[in-house]
């Protein structure tokens, strides 16, 4: 496994190029409401990344943003859109969401030492993507 450098971004640390994806994820994950226009840019950029670096730890990194993202969005759609009526369904998606940018946070900080944090819940879920796509 190489994780000195991203492969598509020759001058650019694989573990820093992560970690700024997890922070720009923390970002969009707390902002959703007010920077609504961000989430899909954030998509489209991880979809990318993932197709085209060659890096093994940028490529595990943006199958976990792209989880952890559609979790964000699925606590939005089901608490917020659907539920939000009551304001109760509101606190539980702030919550999840705010779990969630500090899984993002951490992740983050790990990737900067050219690891991947693996996520307790979400691991074998991001270990499954990660074999279906051909990461590892």
């Amino acid at each position: 496994m190489s994780n000195k450098n991203s492969h598509l971004l020759n001058g650019v640390s694989a573990g820093v190029l992560a970690a700024v994806f997890f922070f720009l994820n923390a970002v969009s994950g707390i902002l959703n409401s007010l920077w609504a226009w961000f989430l899909p840019i954030m998509l489209v950029l991880v979809i990318l990344l993932f197709f085209f670096d060659s890096n093994t730890l940028v490529r595990e990194c943006m199958v976990q943003i792209f989880i952890l993202w559609a979790a964000s969005f699925v606590s939005w759609l089901l608490f917020c859109a659907i539920l939000g009526s009551i304001g109760f369904f509101r606190v539980v998606d702030w919550v999840i969401r705010a779990i969630l940018c500090l899984v993002s946070i951490i992740s983050g900080l790990v990737a900067l030492g050219g690891k991947r944090f693996k996520i307790p819940l979400l691991e074998p879920v991001v270990s499954g993507f990660c074999k279906v796509l051909g990461v590892y």
